[in-house]
């Protein structure tokens, strides 16, 4: 098993303070719609360190319009301003390779002879009907003439 690299910790401050801001916390918690989650937490214990000035301007200015916090809102937050970017961009990573999975798979259901048939109808050089065309004249879009087969 690989060991799981250990990330610096994210918040530093000491207990006493660490106390003031879970009372902010829960304060703001308690006047808006969002649930009472970790999630909702981390948001408004942020806001009050004043650790992320991106996310306190976001929360500032929903609070000035007196925008609510519904647990959508608090969600879009989160992963704008908390989430780490190299997590968010896995999760981005994983959805894109989840659809090309899911493209592979049901084109993989199709039987091969419809596979073939469909790349070749998609092709733009389609063989010459006319059996008069020597065979290597056949794909060229001109129709055959001394100049065009040299």
């Amino acid at each position: 098993m690989a060991a799981r690299a250990i990330e610096p910790i994210r918040y530093t401050e000491p207990k006493e303070r660490s106390a003031e801001l879970l009372r902010v916390a829960l304060g703001q918690m308690g006047r808006h719609k969002a649930a009472f989650n970790p999630v909702t937490f981390t948001l408004w214990y942020e806001y009050a360190a004043g650790i992320n000035p991106a996310l306190h301007a976001a929360v500032e200015q929903r609070l000035q319009d007196n925008a609510p916090f519904g647990d959508t809102v608090v969600a879009g937050l989160y992963q704008e301003h908390i989430v780490p970017p190299d997590a968010a961009a896995v999760q981005r990573i994983g959805g894109e390779l989840q659809r090309v999975m899911t493209g592979l798979a049901s084109s993989s259901r199709r039987p091969a002879r419809a596979r073939i048939a469909s790349a070749r109808s998609s092709t733009t050089c389609r063989p010459r009907c006319d059996p008069a065309t020597p065979p290597r004249c056949r794909r060229s879009s001109t129709k055959h003439s001394p100049a065009a087969s040299r």
